[in-house]
């Protein structure tokens, strides 16, 4: 944690240095170590905006010119953020220290930004999805097997390169989801960079059943891996980016939209959810804990649910050719 600062300098204090201390009392050790990073974000760009502004001469002028001087390269929906992030610490100035007079965050309006980009199209049609389960399945490389299982498990990426051999069970058909790896960071920057994590929630923690298609993946990629080892990791790039690089290939290849590995993931829920495979499975395989996806109801499921309803997803992915 940061040094404390003395409430009798907060005035000559510089705005980047207490945005620093509130982040490091208020947000280290508190949120998520991924929501963590998106503050301490905001404080570098804070600190690039605004290296010199002190508290003592801070007033809505100033985080307007901030907020629009940030604007330029960013879209609207960054720009909220961003201002959500640094006008925090300036309000508890204003309201409770009481070393401003004026509230520096009062009628600050947004600016629009940069256009958004246009969105992607997000699913694919049925034809469009069996010509890339073809391609990927006559490839068989790491790369097309790992976009394979994504296919037809619905794993995130962090958690796909979390698998390590001990969590496939061959012999059962099932595959323990129990961490993620922290693809996120840079290894540049980051000594921990080659490391596991927890999953994103409680629910994240799952085992669920794979179809033949998966185990053959699974079992041509875990040649020469050690049990607690990371398969993908250790094969390809760990960079969100690289994979999306190579599914984007594929995809003008064979003439269908581009689509990023997460998208691959909505895949395999859409395509459950047209074959009738009841919401509450849907949701427990792909360890989601948003109710606004699943109606609520999955989060209540019983073991015996799953274990009924896991040969009906067997059953569609079995068709899934």
């Amino acid at each position: 944690m940061i040094k404390s600062i003395p409430r009798s300098k907060l005035r000559d204090t510089l705005y980047p240095d207490y945005y620093d201390y509130w982040v490091s009392v208020y947000k280290e050790g508190v949120v998520a170590e991924r929501t963590y990073d998106k503050w301490d974000l905001a404080g570098r760009q804070l600190r690039r905006l605004a290296p010199d502004l002190k508290i003592r001469n801070m007033s809505a002028d100033d985080m307007q010119q901030i907020l629009n001087r940030y604007s330029v390269n960013h879209e609207h929906a960054t720009i909220l953020d961003f201002w959500h992030a640094i006008a925090a610490p300036a309000k508890r100035l204003f309201a409770y220290e009481g070393v401003l007079k004026r509230d520096p965050t009062y009628g600050i309006v947004v600016p629009e930004g940069k256009p958004a980009k246009k969105k992607k199209k997000k699913f694919l049609e049925p034809e469009e999805l069996e010509r890339l389960i073809k391609v990927l399945e006559f490839d068989q490389s790491t790369y097309s097997d790992g976009l394979m299982i994504t296919i037809r498990t619905g794993l995130r990426f962090g958690e796909l390169f979390g698998i390590t051999p001990k969590d496939v069970d061959l012999k059962g058909m099932t595959l323990n989801v129990n961490k993620t790896w922290d693809y996120k960071r840079n290894a540049a920057l980051d000594d921990h960079y080659d490391e596991f994590k927890p999953t994103k929630n409680k629910y994240s923690v799952r085992k669920i059943a794979m179809d033949s298609i998966t185990a053959q993946c699974f079992q041509r990629e875990m040649g020469g891996c050690k049990d607690d080892e990371t398969i993908f990791g250790t094969n390809t790039s760990a960079f969100n980016s690289t994979w999306n690089n190579v599914l984007a290939r594929i995809c003008k290849f064979i003439d269908i939209p581009v689509m990023s590995i997460h998208g691959l993931r909505h895949e395999h829920a859409s395509f459950l959810a047209s074959q009738g495979v009841p919401t509450k499975t849907i949701a427990a395989r792909l360890g989601h804990v948003d109710d606004r996806v699943t109606n609520k109801v999955y989060i209540h499921e019983t073991m015996h649910d799953q274990k009924r309803d896991a040969r009906a997803v067997m059953d569609k992915l079995a068709d899934m050719q």
